[in-house]
């Protein structure tokens, strides 16, 4: 019996302001994964921004602090695990995630 696929769900802070870092780190990781990844993303100023090769969906967040899409979408079971790489982000939301499973 094959196992249902990892659908990685990665909070990555992607606004210009926050630097390129967490963008980059989350496109190795995914990378190295090769698995499905939903990203999670900040509202940019301009749509264009959201241009990730790496993900195979983009779904846009209503902050940069708010990854409420994200901890749904895991409490939901549409992805099986989360990495939050946004240092807006705050520790009650990652106790959320950590609550809400992987």
């Amino acid at each position: 019996m094959r196992e249902k696929p990892i659908v990685w769900a990665f909070r990555v802070a992607t606004d210009p302001a926050a630097g390129a870092g967490h963008v980059v780190r989350s496109a190795a990781l995914a990378a190295a994964l090769a698995d499905r990844i939903t990203l999670f993303a900040d509202p940019q100023p301009s749509g264009a921004a959201h241009n990730f090769p790496w993900a195979g969906s983009v779904i846009v967040e209503d902050s940069p602090a708010c990854a409420k899409r994200a901890v749904s979408a895991l409490a939901g079971g549409e992805v099986s695990a989360l990495v939050i790489d946004s240092y807006r982000v705050g520790d009650d939301v990652v106790a959320e995630a950590a609550m809400a499973g992987f």
